[in-house]
């Protein structure tokens, strides 16, 4: 038997992409899995869909939180899997056979990762993701903000940063870094990990990201690298909307 996977899903009144996520669980080829649900206390019955799945949910929490990045911390302290990967409630597999070849293809790597498709809330796709996934992967390369889509990203829990709460919508490019940087090892897998929901944010909410990714990488890196990381941040938004 390979290794185990730890899937952490975290989801708040949003049965209907619960469902989606573990259905796409649960057509996995690939059985040595840990499954883990953090909910903040759904009343849409979401709780009720846990209890009747049970014998493919291993673990779970249902109780108010701090907001997402909370909730994912709860969730890593439930790991007992040799890695772990968060795949939040709306994200899929890409095919059936992901587990199995990541597990199959590991060579014991620290971090684990592929490519991800970028997908509507309906699940129709939209486009890959925007930024082009390096074969070779450190922490330096987060440079350029989420090189490596969090969702496609399966790491030993021995590595694995905790989420800082001080960040509330970029706390997983911190989270990456932190990661990599104690990591030894990286391995790439030349496939589409996940689809992942591309959710939608205000004008408000895209200002404070730009604030907390400036913090993060001017931490990690230094002015004139977050500089002119930010100028190419322009660029490639710029290409990415023409495209």
């Amino acid at each position: 038997m390979g290794p185990c996977l730890s899937i952490i899903t975290v989801c708040y009144n949003d049965l209907s992409n619960l469902r989606i996520t573990y259905n796409s669980i649960r057509s996995q080829t690939y059985q040595n899995v840990q499954t883990i649900i953090v909910d903040g206390g759904s009343k849409d019955g979401t709780l009720n869909f846990i209890q009747e799945n049970r014998e493919m949910i291993t673990d779970y929490i249902s109780e108010r939180d701090q907001g997402l990045y909370d909730a994912m911390n709860k969730g890593f302290d439930l790991v007992r899997g040799d890695y772990l990967i968060f795949l939040n409630a709306g994200d899929t597999f890409h095919t059936r056979d992901v587990i199995e070849i990541a597990m199959n293809q590991s060579n014991q790597a620290d971090v684990v990762y592929g490519d991800a498709i970028l997908v509507n809330e309906n699940h129709t796709y939209k486009s890959g993701y925007h930024k082009i996934t390096p074969k070779t992967l450190t922490w330096k390369d987060f440079k350029l903000g989420m090189v490596v889509c969090h969702q496609a990203m399966m790491v030993k829990p021995a590595v694995a940063a905790r989420y800082n709460l001080e960040y509330k919508i970029c706390a997983d490019i911190d989270w990456a870094i932190n990661t990599l940087k104690k990591a030894t090892s990286s391995r790439y897998i030349d496939i589409v990990v996940c689809d992942f929901q591309a959710g939608g944010i205000s004008t408000q909410r895209k200002k404070l990201a730009w604030w907390e990714r400036w913090k993060i990488l001017l931490k990690h890196y230094g002015i004139l690298s977050t500089v002119n990381s930010h100028i190419q941040f322009l660029i490639n938004r710029t290409k990415f909307k023409l495209n």
